[in-house]
């Protein structure tokens, strides 16, 4: 196979998957936090900013997954580098493991039995193991067919993950991850059990931001100029963006119950029935970032991270174009760069293990209900720890790739 000249080291890649890093680590930190704006937490029912930072990160891994694989077909004796990419994903669901455990434990010898192990199997499948590792080794495993294929085969790939993901959603996959009855749940016996980050089936959804990576590497290898280059990302951004928030409209044709003490469930959340929707046409959903009426029914449309449904990945796999398109303006345009990005963009592995410990350990002394001085000391303090790590095992050239 001919050598591929146009790969090369491109300075955004790392900056983007620095800062991915980054914001990963300030919105975990301040997840937990009551006086933490609520632009820093996970809603579910809407687009937040703390909702951007996991698709940015798939979509880092995107960029280097097509990167790398580009390189391994570049080399000579490229037969083996599927094998070595099942190994590396199973490492990284193995590690979240490690970091995260099982998630159910027994409590005593008498409590094993069939039934009691089958519900851990279960419920672990369903939606302990996933939590962001596990996530991307999976779905690279998913992915690793399609990601040296031709830019025509992953936009059909990515097309249909959306709609595969939105006929599970229609049949059972809703009711799963929200832990309400459906036939899956049923056979397994997990009924009431909730999952997040879309569960065993969201890796399907995953799968977008991953594959809107590898486009978005596609654009920067080529050999355009940056306008260029700047140019297409914004056009394939606002792309994206703009049809994420079109489907989300469909949210409209839930009729909002301003008598509702809390938010219901809608009894059909893919397709309206007759009786929600009435005479009622579709109209203009709230914009990203700002959330729904509390009497609007839980539903599909809504761009939900814990369902991953389809808005919500399509906005956020265009957020990331937009997102992106900004650092190859300041990185590869101006040629500027910031020292923070680029330790943890180029050891990303290593940071996030490292930040997992720190945070763990610091968790007690910063309580949920602390004052935003305190909790400000306590972020310098896990982010001054977590950075003069992982700088001190590169200066030691120890690095831990995704």
């Amino acid at each position: 196979m001919s050598q591929d000249t146009g790969i090369r080291r491109i300075v955004s890649i790392d900056q983007f998957r620095g800062y991915a890093v980054l914001a990963m680590f300030v919105v975990n930190y301040c997840g937990y936090l009551k006086i933490a704006p609520a632009f820093l937490k996970h809603h579910n029912t809407y687009f937040s900013y703390a909702d951007s930072i996991m698709p940015a990160f798939i979509f880092a891994v995107g960029m280097s997954f097509r990167l790398t694989v580009l390189r391994e077909l570049a080399k000579p004796d490229s037969s083996s580098w599927r094998r070595r990419y099942i190994k590396r994903s199973i490492a990284l669901v193995c590690t979240s493991v490690i970091i995260y455990g099982l998630g159910s434990s027994f409590s005593s010898w008498s409590e094993i039995d069939w039934n009691s192990f089958g519900y851990f199997v279960a419920k672990f499948l369903k939606a302990d193991l996933w939590e962001v590792l596990a996530i991307i080794g999976v779905t690279q495993m998913l992915v690793l067919p399609w990601i040296s294929r031709s830019l025509g085969v992953r936009v059909i790939v990515l097309i249909a993950c959306l709609v595969l993901h939105t006929l599970l959603s229609y049949g059972f996959n809703f009711a799963f991850v929200q832990g309400r009855p459906n036939i899956l749940d049923q056979w397994l016996g997990t009924t009431g059990a909730r999952a997040w980050d879309g569960g065993f089936w969201g890796v399907i959804s995953w799968c977008v931001p991953m594959l809107a990576g590898s486009i978005a590497y596609d654009v920067v290898r080529k050999d355009l100029a940056p306008p260029r280059q700047i140019s297409l990302l914004l056009m394939i951004g606002l792309g994206l963006a703009g049809l994420g928030y079109s489907l989300s409209c469909l949210t409209t044709l839930y009729p909002v119950d301003r008598q509702a003490s809390s938010r219901p469930f809608a009894d059909s959340p893919v397709i309206p029935s007759l009786q929600d929707a009435g005479d009622t046409a579709v109209g203009l959903a709230e914009p990203p970032f700002f959330p729904p009426p509390e009497g609007r029914p839980w539903n599909y449309w809504m761009m939900s991270k814990r369902i991953v449904s389809a808005p919500f990945v399509l906005f956020g796999s265009g957020f990331c174009f937009l997102t992106y398109a900004c650092f190859v303006l300041i990185c590869d345009r101006w040629n500027r760069s910031w020292s923070v990005f680029a330790t943890f963009g180029r050891n990303p592995l290593l940071a996030y293990v490292i930040h997992h410990w720190v945070l763990v350990a610091m968790m007690p002394l910063f309580p949920v209900d602390s004052p935003w001085p305190y909790a400000l000391l306590g972020f310098v303090i896990f982010l001054g720890i977590t950075f003069l790590s992982v700088r001190h095992f590169e200066k030691q050239n120890v690095f831990i790739r995704l």
